[in-house]
Order: structure tokens, then sequence, then C-alpha cells
């Protein structure tokens, strides 16, 4: 990952400077179109290395004690959104599905918050600018916020996710927690093709206070020109916490497998390791 020097945010305080620069080149859209999954298919690689790493943007944390990460990948030119938080205590602030990270960027952050440049470069149906970009600092150093007011069209903490009932309007796939879940990929391939983002939400509902080896995982890909699936995201969820990750940016066969840290034993925890699981592809 490539190490840059953090522009530090306390509360909405602002200490950056502003650096504009050329658009970097789009991303394109795959041509090579996979065999559609079937239920035999294995998970791809289980392994822990990310082969599309993510240089993070904006690292923001809200009053209700939401996480926000905004970050880029630059070998696939893909952008990344992750929300975390506690399981009863709050829910994602960053409305879902979203049309694109600048417009999602700046519909939570205050004016006074510097925006990142590499959220502009992010190709996007309307090419003018948004008016809500108009006189906000633009830098190419990455944002650190905390303490930021919970934007109004946050969900509430009583919107929060639970293990009976999920985060998404209309998912693609939605797997209930139950103990003995086994390890699913979902792929766009089944969903009508290519797609510009992959949303995986998961909430590991396994008690607070068990091991964090107890953790709920998800992994999301994208498929090259070679016809292989790159590994973009690798996310391990701690017992009841819940994590909601947006992956894209340009058309491409996606995919997102799960798995957990028990290896689907019913008996864990006494029937209490489970978690829930669900997602769709598209904006």
């Amino acid at each position: 990952m490539t190490a840059r020097k953090p522009t530090v945010m306390l509360s909405i305080s602002v200490l950056a400077l502003a650096a504009l620069a050329a658009p970097a080149p789009p991303g394109f859209a795959q041509s090579i179109a996979p065999t559609t999954a079937t239920p035999d298919d294995p998970s791809p690689d289980d392994g822990t290395a990310v082969e599309d790493p993510e240089d993070t943007l904006a690292d923001l944390t809200f009053a209700n004690g939401v996480r926000v990460v905004f970050s880029h990948s630059p070998s696939s030119e893909d952008y990344g959104l992750l929300q975390k938080g506690h399981g009863g205590q709050n829910a994602p602030v960053v409305p879902l599905p979203l049309d694109n990270m600048l417009d999602a960027y700046l519909e939570v952050t205050p004016r006074s918050l510097p925006v990142p440049r590499l959220l502009l470069d992010e190709p996007r149906d309307d090419s003018t600018p948004p008016p809500d970009l108009q006189g906000r600092t633009v830098t190419a150093s990455p944002i650190v916020a905390r303490q930021l007011a919970v934007p109004g069209s946050a969900s509430s903490a009583s919107e929060a996710p639970t293990c009976n009932s999920g985060y998404f309007w209309h998912p693609d796939w939605s797997d209930s927690a139950i103990p003995g879940r086994k390890p699913k990929a979902y792929y766009s391939a089944d969903f009508g093709g290519k797609e510009r983002y992959t949303n995986s939400f998961v909430y590991n509902c396994t008690p607070a206070g068990s091991p964090s080896s107890l953790n709920a995982r998800h992994r999301i890909y994208y498929m090259n020109a070679f016809g292989n699936y790159v590994k973009q995201y690798d996310g391990q969820v701690p017992p009841d916490d819940w994590e909601v990750k947006t992956k894209g940016s340009v058309m491409r066969y996606r995919m997102v497998a799960y798995s957990d840290g028990w290896n689907s034993d019913p008996t864990c925890g006494g029937g209490t390791c489970k978690y829930h699981r669900e997602g769709f592809f598209g904006s």
C-alpha cells in the first residue's frame, strides 16, 4: 500500500493542503463472460492476501461510533466505501445504494472538510461537478476526521441491523443468522452480468465478549481481463459487530464470498455462533 502522510482532522477542523491534478484514466469494462456459478463451485482462494490493495482516501468517525472509510485501488481503479459499527448501537451513516463515491462523501461530511481529489476521478453519469462541491477545498492528502456530526440522511439507532433483519431494502441474497450456516459465494453473473458495485453486509451475531477468532468474513473480487477473480477486500467482522462494504466503479463481473471463524460448527458456543449475510450487485 502506498504510504502517504495523513491530513489529521479533530472534529471538523481543517489541516489540509489543496492540490488539484489531472484526472486519472477511467477504468474499463471487462469483456470476458464467466460461466455461471453452480452450487457445487468451490469458493475462491481463502488466503489472506489482497491482490488489489486499497489506498485510504478518508478515514472518518461519526459521533454515533460508526467508522466510514473511503478508498481507492490504483491497480483496478475501483473505489471502496467501508462502514463499521456495533450491534444494536448504531447503523450505517451513508445511504445505499449510491450513485457514486463523490456524491456519497459530500452528503455525509461538513463543508469545512476537504474533499479527496481522487473521488473526482471516478467515472460518473454526469460529468458536471455537483453543486455541493462548490467552495470546498480539494486535497491530494488523505483525510482523517473524528467525532463528525451524524448526517440527517443517516439511519437512526432504532434502525440498527439485527440478527433477524438485515440492512438492504432489496438484496439479491439474504441469509439469516442460523447456526451451521455453510460458506457461500455469490456471482454477479447470476444476477444480470457485469455490475458497477458489489455491496455486502455482514452482522456477526456471536455474543459480545466472545473470542476474536470467532469472526464472520466477507471477501470481494472482480474478474480481470484474463478471466481470473482478483481479491479486492477481505473483511473479518468481530462478534457483535456489523460491516457494510461497497466496492467497484466500472462495469465488471464481480463476486463476494462468505465464511466464518468457527468452520460452520453448529455447536459452537452452544449454538450462539452465527452471522447474517446479505448483499446486492449494482449501484
